[in-house]
């Protein structure tokens, strides 16, 4: 089992989980190899986005060594709404 990168038909690299298995016969010689490919692209893209977040969440809390600044993070440039100081950006 491995993670690994594969080109799609339009070149571009991503993320697939691969799986490979021998059959062999009775002196233990491989015969013919079994195999599978999983696409897990959207999953290596949401971990990096998770780690992007909870790294800015641990530097708002060393900078104001507090845990208000999660609030922030969460809710961004909603912020003023939330505080009926402006309208959301787009």
């Amino acid at each position: 089992m491995r993670n690994s990168w594969s080109t799609r038909a339009n070149g571009q690299y991503h993320w697939m989980f691969q799986r490979k298995v021998p059959l062999r016969d009775a002196n233990g010689n491989i015969v013919k190899w079994y195999g599978s490919s999983l696409d897990i692209e959207e999953r290596k893209t949401a971990e990096d986005a998770l780690r992007s977040s909870e790294a800015c969440l641990a530097k708002a809390q060393r900078l104001e060594r507090t845990d208000t600044w999660s609030f922030i993070c969460l809710f961004g440039s909603h912020l003023p709404v939330i505080y009926g100081r402006g309208s959301p950006r787009a």
